[in-house]
């Protein structure tokens, strides 16, 4: 996956809005009038309602201009800093434990070879 450049590189164009716990509402026949209308104009906006585990839903609606610009944003900062450190795995910096599998998985998606794979295999020896 390259470098994030425009609004159709977003991956995330939805954003969630919230959950119900569906064994709650259903036990509440009152709930379910407006479980059923929050349903009806989640469709209507273009939104989803997906299961997530048990008898959980979570509710999501298309992001608009403005967030799809900050997702956008958001993305190229992470790119740009998962490259800048995985430049630096390279040359031999120091590299903070809990960023090891950032770069790695990045890696793994830019189709670049681990920089941490000889780390790994010295450790075995």
């Amino acid at each position: 996956m390259a470098r994030p450049e425009t609004i159709a590189d977003v991956e995330e164009k939805m954003i969630r809005i919230g959950s119900f716990d569906l064994e709650r509402v259903v036990t509440e026949p009152k709930l379910l009038k407006a479980y059923t209308a929050l349903i009806e104009q989640l469709q209507l906006m273009k939104g989803t309602v997906e299961p997530t585990y048990g008898q959980t839903v979570e509710f999501h609606l298309p992001r608009n201009q403005k967030q799809l610009q900050e997702r956008l944003r958001s993305d190229q900062y992470s790119w740009d800093d998962h490259q800048k450190h995985y430049k630096l795995a390279l040359l031999g910096e120091e590299v903070a434990d809990w960023r090891k599998s950032g770069i790695s998985e990045w890696a793994k998606e830019e189709g670049l070879p681990d920089p941490f794979d000889s780390e790994s295999e010295e450790s075995e020896v």
